[in-house]
């Protein structure tokens, strides 16, 4: 028979699959431009980023300015 500990583990379980589903669903996808999000220097198609130091500069950034936004497309 469960305890009270068992369905409060079993509550937060859910509840943290819930936050994660729900947060993958809020991703960001940029049009492609033919300009890095970042520094603006030239891209081809489809990427949004010249290199992954620009990528993860942005993601950086975004985290801070706006509460974590997730973005898809970081190639």
């Amino acid at each position: 028979m469960a305890d009270d500990v068992d369905l409060a583990c079993d509550l937060e379980q859910i509840f943290t699959e819930q936050a994660i589903a729900a947060n993958r669903k809020t991703l960001v996808k940029f049009a492609f431009t033919g300009e890095c999000r970042n520094c603006s220097n030239p891209v081809e198609s489809p990427k949004i980023f010249c290199d992954s130091e620009c990528s993860a500069e942005y993601e950086w950034y975004a985290k801070r300015s706006r509460g974590a936004e997730v973005f898809s497309g970081a190639s």
